[in-house]
Parts: structure tokens; C-alpha cells; sequence
């Protein structure tokens, strides 16, 4: 035990001071402290149990599966709607936080990891991510993180967690079938789990999403960040960025079909590119820390 602690005191910290840090607009203005996306979700905690999984609620559809059951577990153990929201997101983000830690430590290492994380904690995207509530998000992130390891382990829970995705969130599984096929390019000799896992994730999607041509030639409805707000605020990441594309480039990894995805996808400006960009500013904290290292 005091070996881990020794270990892992500096992530322990970050990741503290991160659910501090989320904890504030809640403390200062209560269940109104986040705003947007959270009435899509208090409504479905809220309303009346019918059925396991509860009925489909505006935001929460098919593709959402396992939110869905992830929430009214919480809600069957009697604990209040606004604590399994906001106590939920914020568990998520700070397993998001630990698995980054995780991808980036078997790519460069202890410090270059919790770099990485520090950045991801202070990210001015992340927070609003966040303070809009993107819950879906929030619950798919970890997993995502997780499936890009699993692919540099060879592992085939890799086929299990692209599965996982399909059913949790809808522009993040998207985002993770292009991502995939990137990495088929670069990575050819991987055809097995690579492909396996591309297959089934774009199975899954034309099956919850039959009219896929409506969603790629239909603008989607939501809240987005301008692109001014992205740019100035990913500006200081910029020049660390640059100083650590060689590093990321060095090998053919899963985080550098991560990289040129979350990079490409808004600048072709493809559907929902303006969600994307919350994936660009990670793709960029990820660079940046092989940069500061």
C-alpha cells in the first residue's frame, strides 16, 4: 500500500484537486450550477420506474443503452436524482482522468502520464464539456481510453469494449469507428482485433441508426463551443504540441490514430465535428505532454 502511494501521490493529487475544482459550481449555486444537458437527464432519473432498463427518454435512446441502465441501478438504490447526476459525472470524469493516465504511462511513461492529466484537469474544453453536462460523453470517455490500450495490448477485450461504446454514446462511437479505421491503416498486421472490433461497432451503428444517410446530410441540434473559444483556449497548448509531435509520431500507436482522427474529423468539418472538438483538445493535451516531458 505505501508503495502505490509512493507511486502514484502526484496523480492522486491532480485528480483530488480536479473533483474540487468541479465540485465549485455546485457548491456556489446548487443542482442549477450546471446547466443544458442536465434536464435530459433528471428527467429520465425522475420519472416514473416502469420497466429495467426504464423507458426511453429525449437523449437517451437505443444507442444509449447502458447509461440508461447505468443510471436506474443508482436509482434503485434509493439515492437522490441530483447526486446521481452530478455524483455520477463527476466519478466519470475522474475515471476519464485515470484511464488517460493509464494509455498515456504505457506509451511514455510515469511523468508523461500524469502531465497529461494535470493538462487534462486544467483544460478550459474539458470544464465545459462539464459544466454542459455531457453525461453520455463523460460515461463513453473512459471506455475509449481503455479501448485504444487494449488495442496496444493485443488484447481482445478490445472487441468487447468497441461493443461497450456502440451502445453508449452515439458521437463518440462515430468518432471511434473512423478512429479504428486509422488504425487498421497503420497498423495492418493488427487485422485481427483491429478489424474485428470495426466491424462489429459499424454493425452495431447502422442497427441503431437505420437512416445513417440522415445524420451525415442533416446538421445535428445541440449547444457547441464557437470555434474562437477553441482556438484561443487550446492556443498555449500549441507550441508544447509541436515540440511533441515527433515523440508521438515515433511509433505506429493507437494514440496517433487517436491524434490524426480527433485532428482531421473537425477540420473536414464532418457531422457534429463541433462535439469532436472536446476529442481535439484532448489529442492536443496528449501531444502537448510528450512536449513538456
Amino acid at each position: 500500500m505505501l508503495d502505490y502511494i509512493k507511486r502514484y501521490w502526484a496523480l492522486a493529487l491532480i485528480v483530488l484537486a480536479g473533483i474540487a475544482i468541479h465540485l465549485i459550481p455546485l457548491v456556489n449555486f446548487g443542482a442549477q450550477g450546471l446547466g443544458y444537458d442536465a434536464g435530459f437527464y433528471r428527467r429520465h432519473i425522475i420519472k416514473p420506474f416502469v420497466s429495467f432498463p426504464n423507458t426511453l427518454t429525449p437523449g437517451l435512446g437505443d444507442d444509449a443503452l447502458l447509461p440508461r441502465i447505468a443510471l436506474d441501478s443508482m436509482r434503485m438504490l434509493g439515492i437522490p436524482a441530483d447526486i446521481i447526476l452530478f455524483g455520477s459525472h463527476i466519478l466519470l470524469w475522474a475515471l476519464g482522468a485515470v484511464a488517460l493516465f493509464c494509455l498515456m504511462r504505457k506509451y511514455f511513461g510515469m511523468w508523461t502520464g500524469i502531465t497529461a492529466v494535470f493538462l487534462f484537469t486544467i483544460s478550459p474544453m474539458q470544464y465545459v464539456a462539464y459544466w454542459f453536462v455531457l453525461w453520455k460523453h463523460a460515461f463513453a470517455l473512459p471506455i475509449f481510453f481503455l479501448l485504444l490500450l487494449a488495442l496496444e495490448r493485443r488484447s481482445y477485450w478490445a472487441i468487447i469494449l468497441a461493443l461497450t461504446l456502440s451502445f453508449s454514446h452515439n458521437t463518440t462511437s462515430a468518432f471511434t469507428i473512423m478512429t479504428l479505421g486509422v488504425f487498421f491503416i497503420i497498423r495492418p498486421e493488427m487485422w485481427r482485433i483491429t478489424g474485428a472490433s470495426l466491424m462489429l461497432m459499424i454493425a452495431s451503428y447502422l442497427f441503431l441508426h437505420p437512416s445513417s444517410a440522415d445524420l451525415v446530410s442533416v446538421r445535428p441540434i445541440g449547444v457547441f463551443v464557437p470555434v474562437e473559444y477553441f482556438l484561443w483556449n487550446i492556443a498555449p497548448l500549441v507550441p508544447f504540441a509541436l515540440l511533441g509531435i515527433t515523440r508521438l509520431t515515433q511509433n505506429r500507436s493507437s494514440l496517433l490514430a487517436f491524434v490524426l482522427t480527433a485532428l482531421a474529423f473537425p477540420m473536414a468539418q464532418m457531422p457534429f465535428w463541433e462535439r469532436i472538438m472536446i476529442f481535439a483538445d484532448i489529442a492536443l493535451i496528449v501531444t502537448a505532454a510528450c512536449g513538456i516531458s
